[in-house]
């Protein structure tokens, strides 16, 4: 049977990748609650982690009943280009905010903190690979922004 294509993106590819990242979304909470256990031992001011794990835990939130929905409403199928958009755009904001964290935390780290923050950014690009091989533009936006403060500051 012939897949019905959108832009050159099959529609079930585009299944494969929201089904994939619906697995895979959840472990951004899990490293962020485990970071923050670091970040509290560490000595950064408590207002500050519990701000930013709000954020990285909105968005994880948000991203997985996204998701949900976009799977179980069959909104994919309709509504093509905006789905993907919307996931896109998420998946962005998430790859933001975890490159934003190296900044926000920075002046907090030792040189060892710094390099296992470092470590643990790349675990989860390594995840987002498994989860998004099959479309590297959502990939990129996942990664990009999430290693481009890491880039630029170094």
């Amino acid at each position: 049977m012939m897949q019905k294509k959108q832009s050159g993106f099959s529609i079930e590819i585009f299944l494969l990748l929201v089904e994939g990242a619906l697995r895979s979304i959840p472990f951004n909470a899990v490293i962020a609650l485990l970071l923050s256990l670091d970040f509290l031992y560490n000595k950064v001011p408590a207002s500050l982690i519990v701000l930013w794990l709000l954020v990285i835990i909105s968005l994880v939130f948000t991203r997985w009943i996204c998701c949900r929905l976009l799977i179980k409403n069959g909104y994919f199928r309709i509504k093509y280009r905006s789905s993907f958009m919307i996931f896109y755009v998420l998946t962005f904001l998430m790859g933001i905010s975890w490159g934003a964290s190296y900044f926000i935390f920075l002046p907090y780290f030792n040189h060892t903190n710094e390099a296992v923050f470092i470590v643990v950014l790349g675990g989860l690009a390594a995840g987002a690979l498994v989860s998004m091989s099959m479309c590297l533009p959502a990939y990129y936006a996942y990664v990009i922004p999430m290693f481009l403060p890491i880039i630029i500051y170094n």
